[in-house]
């Protein structure tokens, strides 16, 4: 499958840390995220939800997953551990902000992974290798996902795994990249990440759509930004096009504008006018696979 930047394993992993840690925080304790879920490093969950229910991942697996990603054997005390049991059982009733209480947040630089003990209430101080290598594990289930698809180490894999850590589930893109034809469905896979993966039409989680499609790349380009051929200048509009309408309404949801695809598209109707239309006015659009009208030059 052809991607813009292949990369080795070793340059994946580095990056798909630093694009992660960026968007989910890097904390050396243990912290409540945004749902109240007790959580570590970069977004290493200590409870996992099956149906509507929190449950604690075993102790063994999380002392172990600890002492792994540090080197050094890590155990909880049992009031360590009855505390966090206290978490979940507030989570299962509902009680999010007294989860919260018991186990601070995460907020400033508390975010990048600077520490401060008088929040801690674990005794556990992970540095960025014990962060990174705990990561590893995080995202070691996720990659299994991953397996069936022939997605080589790219910036385009980084985003994809990027939106399925983030929602959980498997996103609708993995049924486009399956096919093992991502030249030709890039553009249905960056509509997805961009405009169809946000259900609940949070505008804080669109400007992290918007930076994981930008990762992946509209265009088979090296950036990204640019089609490398008419037909792929052709295949973006005529898809973005057609869905137009279903695209307005979103951005419109999210406090954005139709600018944002029309500035996407951009590119392409630019190559498609330098190779077709040079000195020709356009007044309209650029319409691609929609017959001839009366004025040839603005049909592709």
């Amino acid at each position: 499958m052809t991607v813009r930047n292949p990369m080795t394993k070793e340059q994946y992993e580095a990056e798909l840390f630093n694009f992660m840690k960026v968007r989910e925080g890097a904390v050396a304790r243990i912290y409540s995220d945004p749902d109240g879920v007790p959580t570590l490093g970069v977004g290493y969950a200590l409870a996992t939800k099956s149906g509507n229910t929190y449950g604690l991942r075993s102790r063994s697996s999380i002392e172990q997953a600890i002492t792994n990603a540090r080197g050094t054997a890590y155990t909880f005390t049992d009031e360590q551990w009855t505390l966090l049991e206290e978490v979940v059982g507030l989570l299962n009733e509902g009680k999010v902000d007294q989860a919260k209480a018991k186990i601070p947040e995460a907020i400033g630089s508390d975010t990048t992974g600077v520490y401060d003990a008088s929040e801690d209430h674990f005794n556990l101080n992970l540095d960025t290798n014990a962060r990174q290598n705990l990561f590893k594990t995080v995202m070691a289930e996720f990659e299994d996902d991953l397996s069936t698809t022939n997605l080589p180490y790219s910036k385009e894999r980084i985003a994809i795994m990027s939106l399925h850590y983030n929602i959980g589930a498997m996103p609708t893109t993995f049924g486009y990249i399956r096919n093992d034809n991502l030249v030709d469905q890039r553009v249905m896979v960056w509509n997805e990440i961009r405009y169809r993966s946000n259900a609940g039409r949070d505008s804080n989680l669109e400007d992290r759509r918007k930076i994981e499609a930008d990762t992946f790349g509209l265009y088979s380009s090296t950036d990204g930004k640019t089609p490398v051929n008419d037909n792929e200048a052709k295949e973006v509009i005529r898809y973005l096009e057609s869905k137009r309408t279903d695209i307005e309404s979103y951005l419109s949801d999210v406090g954005g504008t139709i600018a944002n695809l029309n500035t996407a598209l951009q590119p392409a109707k630019t190559l498609l006018i330098t190779n077709y239309a040079q000195d020709v006015t356009i007044d309209g659009d650029i319409i691609v696979g929609q017959g001839i009208g009366t004025i040839p030059e603005n049909y592709a």
